[in-house]
C-alpha cells in the first residue's frame, strides 16, 4: 500500500492462488505423521541417520536396546551412540572381542548392508540389520531374537544327545532322508568298513546294497514313504 498526496491509500501488486501449494502441505503433514505413526507400532528398534552419521529419527523400542536411553536425541553422532554397547562388551568379554564388534559394528553401518547379532549383559540375543536409502541416509533396525536363538541352542543339544544315544547303540543304525545317508553310529560304519562316518554321509542306500538285493530295497523304501509305516524284518 502506499498513501497519495490527497490522503487516498491505493494497493497494487499480485495475487497468487497458492491452493495446491497449501494442499500439498497438508498431504506432507500428513504423510510425515503417518510415517511417525508406522514407525512407533514396529516390532523392532528403528533409526534414522543422516548424511552426517547423526540421529534425525528413532522410536521407543530402540531405547531398551541401549544402556542409556537419555542419549537418543535429534543431533546425537553415530559414534556417542555406539560407544555405550562397545564398553559394555569391553567389560564383559574383555578388549580383544570388543576390538571385534566395534569393527564389524562401524563396517556395517558404513557399507549399510549385512546383520550383526551379538549378545548383550542382560544376555538378550539383538541381530541389527541396515540399509541406506536413495538420498544417503540410513535405516537401522534393531531385533530381539532372543527366543530364536534358545530355541536353536535346545534342539543342538537334543540333537547332540540323539547322536550320542545313536552311537552307543550296538546295532547298526544309519539314518537316510530320500535315500542318501545323513547320519550313521559306529556300529554301521564298522559293518560297512568305514573309518567314520564321514565316508558314509552322502552314499545312496543302493551304494550299499548288493545288487541282488537293490530291487527288494527300493519296493520296502517305497513303504516307508507312506507316513506311519514300517517294514517287515527281513534277512
Amino acid at each position: 500500500p502506499r498513501r497519495e498526496k490527497d490522503g487516498a491509500i491505493v494497493w497494487d501488486g499480485i495475487i497468487t492462488d497458492i491452493t495446491e501449494q497449501k494442499r500439498a502441505e497438508q498431504r506432507a503433514r500428513e504423510a510425515h505423521q503417518w510415517l511417525l505413526a508406522a514407525i512407533s507400532v514396529l516390532p523392532s528398534g528403528f533409526m534414522l541417520w543422516d548424511q552426517d552419521d547423526r540421529l534425525i529419527l528413532w522410536n521407543e523400542q530402540v531405547k531398551s536396546y541401549h544402556l542409556d536411553p537419555n542419549i537418543f536425541r535429534e543431533g546425537t553422532s553415530f559414534e556417542d551412540l555406539i560407544a555405550g554397547p562397545y564398553g559394555d562388551v569391553l567389560r564383559r568379554e574383555g578388549e580383544e572381542e570388543a576390538t571385534r564388534w566395534i569393527t564389524a559394528r562401524r563396517d556395517q553401518h558404513r557399507l549399510a548392508s549385512g546383520a550383526l547379532e551379538f549378545r548383550t549383559r542382560e544376555r538378550r540375543w539383538l541381530v541389527l540389520t541396515e540399509r541406506g536409502t536413495p538420498d544417503g541416509q540410513i535405516v537401522t533396525l534393531i531385533s530381539d531374537v532372543t527366543e530364536r536363538r534358545e530355541s536353536e541352542e535346545r534342539l543342538k543339544e537334543s540333537d547332540e544327545r540323539y547322536r550320542a544315544l545313536v552311537n552307543l547303540l550296538p546295532d547298526a543304525v544309519y539314518v537316510h532322508k530320500d535315500g542318501v545317508i545323513v547320519l550313521s553310529n559306529g556300529a554301521a560304519n564298522t559293518l560297512f568298513g568305514a573309518e567314520s562316518s564321514d565316508d558314509l554321509v552322502g552314499l545312496t542306500l543302493m551304494e550299499l546294497t548288493h545288487p541282488e538285493f537293490r530291487d527288494v530295497v527300493t519296493q520296502r523304501a517305497a513303504i516307508l514313504a507312506e507316513p506311519g509305516q514300517r517294514t517287515v524284518f527281513m534277512r
